[in-house]
């Protein structure tokens, strides 16, 4: 030890001052109050460190650093260090490269090399943070003490010019990992852009986002079912929800994607929630802060705007305006005017109404694994209300709907959806799946369009229901592979039998299943789904016309190439969850009408010619289903006189040639408009569906009357030759 740092050794031991301007060591009681942080480390030998190899002078004559001197002339690696590595720069004296001195603690400086990837706070007279050990967390902590600016002054700071050449000078954050802005919206409405958000990137369905989001989330029951009718509506809504927000614009560019996302959340709760307006707009300003702040003020200018035109919403009378009444259900005006051809006002209208309900729940018992008296023992002794289901004034058997769907989250009824001995199915569903069986067991059943095997569960089910046994020769296809894995392991919960699982083409079928035949056939045919509207608010605004179109094309070649394939004295079952007159009606009367139906007769199917479910509010969803029978090998085609005949009976019992008197559709529209429209005058519904296509017809140019143009080429398919010019049918005989 030399005499200098000798000297200063002993008067740190004697003295509570701060000795050689670092302050006493550690241990010696000279620090001012319990706790403080040294400030430097010690230049000379340390208390009861005698047998320590004594510290050496560097070549400079300056003191070394901590430890021994290595044998190398430089540091670790042989390169020699203008100072140590302590963190604290060079001491007194020392040569080094810094700018600037601080407190007597040690000299401030700034190395012109980087220092790491994380930038560190140099306030002006603190001591630089050491890179690591107790010295640093301390420094940490007292910096994080210090108040934060706000964000309206980083956001003006990083929007300065300069900020990209500006070297900081402050802890900035992890630089890959964005700031979370901080919002006072509800957990509910977040939770919703979130989803809205998902959905618009991904092209995803409503349905997965939520139940992936959403139900897995750790909202409570209320905020879940706050934020699934949120997405719900906005999703069904969307193309409305823009209309509005558009006319508040001077160009719907000025706002971003993820604003106006948000926008549609608070516009939703505005025109058809019914919110109190000052807080749906205050929530939706909030919404817009916690994806683009300086978009707040726009937000507060166009919500405000909303809610001064409510009282002029739909923009029109519904009643003399088949695009004003359309966008009072939030319906795109093509598929407004669809409805009126097939169902009549007074339907179409309810329709329309219902689809913006949410749906009722409904729940199949598996009988392959349970009975129904088991499982309602499980729901009295929750306490939980439950009852059964009758469509079209018929008992669905095993159907039961379930009042609250926070139900399902209580873990019995988990339990009996996890060992598979319920599963949620619509009634309609249910319905169908329990009538396309015959009256006797079938040896052999094939399924087309299993999917994610919904239907294969509930008819399996219904098999031990009926037969006390499931269909031993079960078979499946399907044309995605994924659907086909999915349907194997959801047999296997739900202990359903299926004999084979086929992935292909059914087009394609006589190459999969060459000369094979079944006693019963099923096509759960590829359809617009309008009929499920309220499960699937996406499809509302992504079908165009030419969707209808194709989708009765693919239908009814899809009947053609499995006629072959049913036994004789077989059935052939067709169902759709459509509500269109194409892809029912048309589709039925086009196959009897083609060679490959010319052996095939109309059978009854639940004691009628047809099942055609409505959409109500408190019912199930629109479904249609028809059965075939094949009488005959081969058989001359018909006249047309009795494929007329066939399809009158399934026209009939589907309700969809409807006569409406002037009386009704007063009735009606008086009861559509409400608050919102003058009573009716002599100009009905019906008129004012065809003077809106005419104008379509003669105003082709128009971008307006665009959806009109193609909802009037529809309705040419649908009611003149439907099975003629949208469908290829062979020529009469």
């Amino acid at each position: 030890m030399t005499d200098s740092n000798a000297s200063r050794h002993e008067s740190g031991d004697r003295s509570r001052g701060r000795g050689d301007a670092r302050g006493p060591r550690r241990g010696s009681g000279g620090f001012r109050g319990q706790g403080g942080r040294p400030s430097g480390p010690r230049k000379g030998p340390r208390s009861g460190s005698d047998d320590r190899s004594p510290y050496r002078r560097r070549e400079d004559g300056a003191d070394g650093g901590r430890g021994p001197r290595s044998e190398k002339p430089g540091g670790r690696d042989g390169s020699r260090k203008p100072y140590d590595r302590d963190g604290r720069g060079p001491a007194r004296g020392r040569g080094g490269d810094f700018r600037g001195k601080g407190r007597d603690g040690g000299d401030r400086f700034r190395s012109d090399r980087p220092r790491g990837d994380k930038p560190f706070r140099q306030g002006p007279g603190k001591p630089a943070p050491s890179r690591g050990g107790e010295d640093a967390r301390r420094d940490n902590r007292r910096e994080d003490a210090r108040p934060r600016r706000s964000d309206d002054v980083r956001q003006a700071a990083d929007a300065a010019p300069e900020a990209a050449e500006r070297t900081p000078t402050g802890f900035a954050g992890r630089p890959d990992r964005p700031r979370k802005q901080r919002s006072r919206a509800t957990p509910a409405r977040l939770a919703a852009l979130g989803a809205v958000r998902t959905i618009r990137e991904r092209d995803a369905y409503a349905q997965d986002v939520i139940g992936k989001d959403i139900d897995r989330s750790a909202l409570s029951p209320e905020d879940r079912a706050f934020a699934t009718r949120l997405v719900l509506g906005v999703v069904s809504a969307s193309g409305t929800l823009d209309d509005i927000i558009n006319r508040m614009l001077e160009d719907p560019r000025d706002i971003s994607p993820q604003v106006r996302d948000a926008l549609r959340i608070s516009a939703y709760e505005i025109m058809f929630l019914d919110k109190i307006y000052h807080a749906a707009v205050d929530q939706g300003v909030e919404l817009v802060k916690s994806v683009a702040p300086p978009a707040a003020g726009v937000a507060n200018f166009v919500l405000r705007s909303i809610v001064r035109m409510r009282s002029e919403f739909p923009f029109g009378d519904p009643t003399q305006d088949v695009e004003a009444l359309a966008r009072l259900h939030a319906f795109p005006a093509w598929m407004a005017i669809l409805l009126m051809s097939d169902l009549g006002p007074e339907t179409s209208i309810a329709f329309m109404r219902a689809s913006n309900e949410p749906a009722p729940l409904f729940i199949a018992v598996n009988e392959a694994k349970t009975r129904e008296d088991l499982v309602r023992r499980v729901f009295d002794r929750l306490e939980e209300p439950i009852e059964r289901v009758s469509v079209d004034e018929g008992e669905v058997p095993g159907c039961l709907r379930v009042d609250e769907p926070r139900t399902l989250l209580l873990p019995d009824v988990k339990r009996l959806i996890n060992q598979g001995r319920i599963l949620v199915s619509d009634a309609a569903s249910q319905h169908i799946a329990a009538s396309v069986l015959p009256d006797e067991m079938p040896k052999s059943f094939l399924e087309v369009g299993a999917g994610r095997a919904t239907k294969t569960i509930l008819i399996q089910s219904d098999a031990c229901r009926r037969w006390g046994k499931q269909i031993e020769d079960y078979v499946t296809l399907d044309n995605h592979a994924f659907k086909t894995s999915i349907l194997r392991e959801r047999t296997e919960k739900y202990g359903i039998h299926v004999a084979e699982s086929v992935t292909g083409d059914v087009l394609a079928i006589d190459e999969l299943m060459p000369g094979r035949r079944f006693d019963e056939v099923f096509l759960d045919a590829p359809c617009s789904g309008l009929g499920t509207l309220r499960r699937h608010p996406e499809i509302r605004w992504r079908l165009k016309p030419e969707d209808v179109v194709e989708a009765a094309r693919t239908q009814l070649a899809m009947l053609k190439a499995l006629a072959g394939h049913v036994e004789v004295g077989g059935m052939l079952a067709y169902a759709t969850c459509s509500v269109t007159h194409m892809e029912n009606n048309s589709v039925a009367k086009a196959f009897l009408e083609s060679d490959e139906g010319a052996a095939f007769r109309l059978a009854p199917i639940a004691g009628k010619a047809c099942i055609a479910t409505r959409l109500d509010v408190d019912g199930p969803d629109a479904h249609f289903a028809v059965r075939f029978v094949r009488v005959a090998e081969d058989e001359p085609k018909r006249a047309p006189e009795a494929a007329e005949t066939d399809d009158a009976a399934c026209e009939t019992a589907a309700g969809e040639a409807v006569d409406v008197d002037e009386a009704t559709v007063e009735a009606v529209t008086e009861e559509v408009v409400e608050a919102e429209a003058s009573p009716a005058d002599d100009a009905t519904v019906t008129e004012a569906v065809e003077a809106a296509m005419d104008e379509a017809a003669s105003d082709a140019d128009d971008a307006a009357t665009e959806p009109l143009e193609a909802a009037a080429e529809t309705k040419a398919l649908l009611v003149d030759a439907a099975a003629d010019e949208a469908i290829e049918t062979a020529p009469e005989a």
